[in-house]
């Protein structure tokens, strides 16, 4: 995101997954924005997934995010996260991170 009082400045932030277990894959999704509505949030939001494989269960999916303020925009968040979602091949998926 940029900030508006230092328009030259670029500002990246998300999430992150530290694991313990081997990370064997991992990709960040960029998630919708909307401006038209009368929220102050103009930041980039995320999700992280990553396939972690665990000892004596096999590959996890985990996903992290930080959802936007924007009551539209975390709408349009979910279809996408959970578009996602649906394409992890883990035996089981882990869900967390900052929803608003």
């Amino acid at each position: 995101y940029f900030d508006k009082g230092k328009p030259t400045v670029r500002a990246e932030e998300g999430p992150a997954i530290m694991s313990k277990h081997p990370i064997v894959r991992s990709e960040l999704l960029l998630l919708p924005r909307e401006t038209s509505d009368d929220s102050p949030d103009d930041h980039q939001r995320a999700c992280i997934h990553a396939e972690v494989l665990v000892e004596g269960w096999g590959v996890v999916d985990v996903f992290s995010v930080h959802l936007s303020l924007s009551e539209k925009a975390r709408d349009k968040s979910v279809v996408a996260i959970k578009e996602l979602a649906a394409k992890g091949r883990g035996v089981a998926q882990v869900f967390m991170g900052d929803l608003n």
